[in-house]
């Protein structure tokens, strides 16, 4: 049977086709004051939707669905992909979460990757998404 390529940082599997890819990646760095977690997530492009279509529902959903849902301005990042910055606040377990997300447009899927950590710390947390953003390559 023919098989799919799926590569893992440590390796490759080959898998028989049909599967939808819906993993995760949790990185974490520790901060003066709290982590910087970036969180890196695939999901299908719904049928009939364009990108920015998908960018801008997700965007709604969240003001509706987050405690104290703020948009911020994004950082101005010069990519060469398909892709759309957006940023937010808002509250988690009473704590001021700030939220600066890349999405990527992988038709017929969605690549996210989402830098989040306390307020106080937004700069380190901008350092480090800048630094994956403006580093990220397609394959």
């Amino acid at each position: 049977m023919m098989g799919y390529a799926y590569h893992l940082d440590e390796g490759m599997l080959d898998l028989p086709p049909g599967f939808e890819d819906k993993s995760q990646n949790i990185l974490q760095w520790p901060l003066p004051r709290g982590a910087c977690t970036i969180v890196i997530e695939r999901a299908p492009l719904p049928s009939g939707w364009s990108f920015s279509e998908a960018v801008h529902r997700q965007s709604k959903r969240e003001a509706k669905s987050v405690l104290g849902y703020a948009e911020k301005a994004a950082l101005a990042l010069e990519l060469d992909i398909p892709a759309a910055t957006r940023c937010f606040v808002g509250r988690l377990d009473g704590e001021l979460v700030y939220h600066h997300r890349l999405f990527v447009d992988r038709a017929p899927s969605v690549l996210v990757m989402t830098a989040r950590g306390p307020h106080a710390m937004r700069r380190h947390i901008d350092d480090i998404f800048a630094q994956a953003a403006m580093t990220l390559r397609l394959r």
